[in-house]
């Protein structure tokens, strides 16, 4: 709860309780390794994984998985994506966000990589390629 209080008061987004990307850390291929740490970028690389709160503090990481994995494969078989997956990680009960707006789950802020999930929010696609309507270029902004 504290962690969704910060994402509305510093963000404006409401029933956020983290932001989720990987990032390529990028190295020398390791001796005898083939192929298995190149990535779609043409290096070699290995994934981290982090989740954040509003203060971009890391609240949960994940360090390993070869370059060549996709962010949402390194999610599906890492502990977090385990607990996403199977609503384990024990979210807050949906509730209102205001007067006026229906029940509203907690959820986890992504991108495109990412799958959309109940408890997970991602941006609409097309997002450079289409000319979004305004209601959706703003809410893939936020």
């Amino acid at each position: 709860m504290k962690i969704s209080k910060e994402f509305e008061s510093k963000w404006q987004m409401p029933h956020c309780v983290g932001a989720l990307d990987g990032k390529h850390v990028i190295h020398q291929a390791f001796p005898n390794s083939g192929s298995t740490n190149y990535n779609y970028k043409g290096s070699h690389s290995t994934i981290l994984l982090a989740l954040c709160d509003a203060n971009y503090n890391f609240t949960y990481v994940n360090i390993g998985m070869p370059g060549r994995c996709s962010d949402g494969g390194v999610l599906k078989s890492c502990e977090l994506g385990k607990q996403i997956l199977n609503n384990g990680l024990g979210f807050p009960e949906p509730s209102p966000i205001s007067e006026s707006s229906g029940i509203i789950p907690y959820f986890i802020v992504a991108d495109e990589a990412f799958p959309l999930l109940t408890s997970m929010m991602r941006p609409y696609p097309g997002r450079g390629k289409l000319k979004l309507p305004i209601n959706i270029k703003i809410f893939n902004y936020r």
